[in-house]
């Protein structure tokens, strides 16, 4: 008995050692939370959120996990969104993480917590009501707060915010909420090339960008902002009292050669104030600090900056609410869900296999083959046939001919740039399935938004899903459960060139188009100032000249855009991809057409998605929606 009693002590002295180690483990990981820009969130919009973790102790390894409530409070109709990482912290090590969440509500908190050997050794909750902004966002960056009074030139109140370098956004969608991004007086040896791209894709989804001038932007360190400049830089010059500002006296500018874009503003040959369109978004170069002498109090500073506060809005992401609201998606995606080839079984297959048995067993009961027989040896041929069809039934339609019980359907349109290299992708995605289970998607660009499109069901927790980043891909974790399909919207920036010249004279329009994607964009049309003018197929690395005759003839709306491109490609095949196209027609015909497009689509699947195991179907289709910009018309 007393042999008892110690090793009860001895293990209940070893289970407060355990809980010691475990609470020490704990207490030694630190963290620091930034939401935001200096924890500024717009309501309604995606937000950058970086995590800075401490471990002063041992090793830990686990998941850091940040936790989303969406939906109604009032009404009780929530879901869960989960955003995760692993994470690998050796003993007296600092890590930081960045994420990017999509903030469509404030009245719930959000929740951090971190996970080790089945254990949560932190976890936190965020009122995020503390951190609200309904102003314009304005993000400068810079050695010093100069720039306040833009305050007051915005139409809208505003938000002067100065961020440092190194809590800036690694995914171009952290910007949603900035109206606008203005480098000055600053150092930029810090800045990660994944940000430089972040700002460069945001750019062309529609952001705007200013950099200013001053002895700082020819420094090494700002190297990497180089790649975005309209100009050529060549170094410090004084202007005698220039006249483009109507400034009575010297001011030193940054002298520099247009590469590409519009001078604005010029003083003989020196660009002052350039404009450079970048996708569906704009770059502005100042090659003066206005805010310092003699510009401090110059009389056309207001009229400047409210210029390029006043741009047209970037259009870049729709109502913070649109994920349940109706739109071409549901009636896309509804669409398909009821085709017949993703009915299981297919209605052919099973009349055949019924008739198949039904006839086998007429024979037997009444054919002439066992009328002289037993009714005992009748009775067990008949049960014979009846198990033998059973099985066959099983393994025919489970195991050989529909093991595949899953489909998978993208559709997208793609807006690239012309001459730019880059793409906006705005993708729909249907996961359809008889079974109650977790899938897995690996999408290949880490920086896609993922948002769920609920087409006119009630939240409930079944909507929650997870979305894992694991190196170059963003991995979503979704449940099916009682639901038979879900619905996600992805959102992206891809890499895809296309350029070329076009040429309009006399009448005429010549296009040279040349594909340097590795995607064949089928179908491809050049869609003129009221003309429409055929290209064909444009396979990867084939450059082709289409001249068109007279700008006279049928009006490029959508409707005999999509006809010229799709001709009879819709008659015929039907099914799952003829609905695809209907779908991506119907798009088509209710876009407002820009004076100069090319306009085509691509069957390869532009977003790579994996998955795990095998799909009873699977189908991708996008359309490529290619707006040229009059200034690149010769």
């Amino acid at each position: 008995m007393s042999g008892w009693k110690v090793r009860g002590g001895s293990n209940f002295i070893l289970l407060i050692l355990l809980v010691s180690s475990f609470t020490l483990s704990a207490s030694d990981l630190t963290t620091d939370l930034m939401l935001g820009f200096n924890g500024s969130i717009k309501l309604g919009s995606r937000a950058p959120v970086s995590v800075s973790l401490i471990n002063s102790g041992k090793e830990i390894s686990g998941e850091l996990k940040l936790e989303l409530k969406q939906g109604s409070l009032f009404q009780q109709e929530l879901y869960t969104v989960t955003y995760s990482r692993k994470i690998e912290l050796p003993a007296n090590s600092r890590k930081r993480y960045f994420f990017v969440l999509p903030f469509k509500s404030f009245t719930l908190p959000l929740r951090v917590s971190i996970t080790s050997a089945d254990q949560r050794i932190f976890e936190r909750e965020i009122d995020l009501k503390q951190h609200l902004s309904r102003e314009q966002l304005i993000l400068v960056l810079s050695r010093r707060i100069s720039l306040d009074f833009l305050k007051a030139f915005s139409a809208e109140p505003a938000r002067v915010i100065y961020p440092h370098p190194e809590y800036l956004p690694e995914s171009w969608n952290g910007y949603e909420g900035v109206d606008l991004l203005v480098l000055h007086d600053i150092s930029l040896a810090h800045i990660r090339p994944v940000q430089v791209r972040a700002i460069e894709e945001w750019l062309y989804s529609g952001g705007r960008l200013v950099i200013t001038g001053g002895v700082h932007i020819l420094s090494r360190d700002n190297s990497p902002i180089k790649e975005l400049m309209p100009v050529e830089l060549l170094g410090i010059e004084v202007l005698d009292r220039p006249g483009a500002l109507e400034l009575p006296e010297k001011l030193p500018v940054v002298d520099s050669r247009l590469i590409s874009g519009k001078a604005l503003l010029k003083e003989e040959d020196t660009p002052l104030i350039v404009r450079q369109k970048r996708g569906k978004g704009f770059i502005f170069f100042m090659a003066f600090d206005s805010s310092e002498a003699p510009l401090s109090d110059w009389p056309g500073k207001v009229a400047l900056w409210q210029q390029m506060l006043s741009q047209e809005s970037t259009g870049l992401y729709p109502d913070p609410g649109i994920e349940e609201k109706r739109g071409d998606a549901e009636l896309l995606l509804s669409g398909l869900v009821k085709n017949p080839e993703l009915k299981y079984p297919p209605h052919t297959v099973l009349l055949a296999f019924l008739l198949g048995y039904l006839g086998l067993q007429l024979l037997l009961i009444g054919g002439p083959l066992l009328k002289k027989r037993r009714p005992a040896l009748k009775w067990l041929l008949v049960m014979s046939l009846s198990f033998l069809f059973a099985a066959s039934g099983y393994y025919l339609f489970n195991q050989l001919l529909f093991r595949e019980e899953t489909a998978l359907i993208s559709l997208a349109v793609i807006e690239p740039s012309w001459q730019q290299g880059l793409a906006r992708v705005k993708g729909e995605l249907a996961l359809i399935s008889s079974c109650n289970r977790d899938y897995q998607l690996k999408i290949a660009n880490k920086d896609t938004a993922v948002t769920q499109w609920l087409p006119g069901h009630k939240l409930k927790p079944a909507y929650s899903f997870e979305v894992r980043r694991q190196s170059d891909t963003a991995v979503l974790i979704v449940r099916m459960g009682e639901l038979r399909a879900r619905y996600f919207r992805l959102d992206t920036v891809i890499d895809l060139p296309i350029g070329g010249k076009i040429q309009e004279g006399d009448g005429i329009v010549t296009l040279r188009v040349e594909n340097r994607s590795s995607f064949t964009i089928s179908g491809a049309v050049l869609s003129a100032r009221g003309s429409i003018f055929k290209i064909g197929a444009l396979p990867p690395g084939v450059t082709k000249i289409t001249t068109g005759s007279p700008l006279t003839g049928p009006a490029a709306d959508g409707t005999v855009v999509s006809a010229l491109i799709y001709g009879s490609n819709l008659q015929g095949r039907g099914g799952l991809e003829s609905g695809m196209k209907e779908a991506m027609l119907e798009s088509l015909r209710s876009r407002e057409l820009a004076d100069i497009m090319i306009i085509g689509w691509i069957k390869e699947q532009v977003l790579p998605i994996e998955t795990e195991g095998s799909f009873l179907k699977r189908q991708n289709l996008s359309l490529v929606y290619l707006p040229i910009n009059s200034d690149e018309v010769f």
